[in-house]
């Protein structure tokens, strides 16, 4: 027995249904148009669910073969509609994880119904190419930004046109770094050189004792003109630095978003090819055991038909739900986000001996 529907009921439903079978056979919207008719103290929804339970009980068959989700979208909104499908037993019987576990086809080939998820054993799996198919789970105005930071390609977040050489790249700059620079303007021949600002009288240039006063070294390359281009790449390393620190920090909390939607964290694993000489080919994996039925039955909620019918894949159902649920990810707003300065500081000094 399944369902919620009271045993009397049952019994009138199935009573009137065997009294009319030598008329109607099989057409059960014929019965349901009859007892709409003689049963109008009774609530539509309610005759629905009766011979749908009639059909499950008494037939043993999926009564959506023969009154599909677009006939009730025609007669019903979707939240009477998945009153019908629960109340008749129709999610109990029908509407299971082993419904949605591969399907055999007549040439014997496995498939799943939905093209993104892999099944091993009874734990659905959602696999994906890349972080940014996921910006499908996002506010339409934050997708650029989600495409950008979880993509493969340099985000290019901000613009950075000025940048305050002695507030912003020199005085983050650690002591490997300083050295580096120092070590820097020795190799390249800077020691003796003419300086525009000169405090000694008697000239002499770059000193190499100048360079063990940091304040000192920093006011030189911020003012004289042999150092503009060695100012303009540590500011540079500066702006890759914010850059960086910046999509760092973004992609953490965009992964963590979707981690937290999809109740696993994503880990990359590798699909051999069948083909030889192939190539291998990389792929993001989720478990979404904790949110796989869960999701497909609050979208059958929300649009009162089977998300295999109207989509191919679990992510898109996903997305669809979200929306009709207003619940859609939300991206931080970029007006009101500024990187840790920890971690600005950390890439910018990583630049300077990186790429000095």
């Amino acid at each position: 027995m399944v369902g919620t529907l009271h045993p009397n009921f049952k019994k009138l439903i199935k009573k009137f249904i065997e009294s009319q079978h030598h008329n109607y056979g099989d057409d059960y919207m014929l019965y349901i148009e009859d007892m709409i008719k003689y049963f109008d103290d009774i609530d539509k929804t309610d005759i629905f669910s009766g011979v749908f339970n009639y059909i499950i009980e008494v037939e043993g068959e999926n009564p959506l073969e023969y009154i599909d989700t677009q006939e009730l979208g025609r007669r019903f909104y979707s939240d009477d509609i998945i009153k019908i499908l629960r109340d008749s037993g129709w999610m109990e019987k029908h509407f299971t994880l082993n419904s949605y576990i591969n399907h055999i086809t007549e040439g014997g080939r496995e498939i799943s119904v939905f093209g993104d998820i892999k099944w091993e054993g009874d734990t659905p799996y959602l696999i994906l190419d890349r972080w940014d198919e996921f910006q499908e789970l996002f506010h339409s105005e934050d997708k650029d930004l989600v495409e950008r930071v979880l993509g493969e390609d340099y985000a290019e977040l901000y613009s950075i046109d000025r940048v305050d050489f002695m507030d912003e790249v020199w005085s983050e700059l650690d002591e490997k770094s300083l050295q580096h620079i120092k070590d820097y303007i020795k190799d390249n021949g800077f020691i003796g050189s003419e300086l525009d600002y000169d405090e000694d009288p008697n000239g002499g240039g770059l000193r190499e004792d100048m360079l063990e006063d940091n304040d000192l070294l920093g006011e030189i390359i911020n003012d004289e003109d042999m150092f503009d281009e060695l100012k303009s790449e540590l500011s540079n390393f500066y702006r890759w630095a914010y850059e960086g620190a910046a999509e760092d920090e973004l992609f953490k909390s965009l992964k963590d978003e979707i981690e937290s939607l999809l109740g696993s964290e994503g880990e990359w694993d590798m699909v051999k090819s069948k083909k030889e000489g192939g190539s291998d080919k990389h792929i993001l994996k989720f478990d979404v055991s904790k949110i796989f039925m869960d999701i497909l039955e609050r979208y059958v909620g929300c649009e009162g038909s089977l998300p295999e019918d109207d989509y191919g894949y679990f992510l898109e159902v996903l997305g669809k739900t979200l929306y009709c649920e207003e619940d859609l990810l939300q991206a931080p707003d970029m007006r009101y986000f500024y990187p840790d300065y920890t971690k600005v500081s950390e890439h910018l000094n990583y630049n300077v001996l990186a790429n000095l």
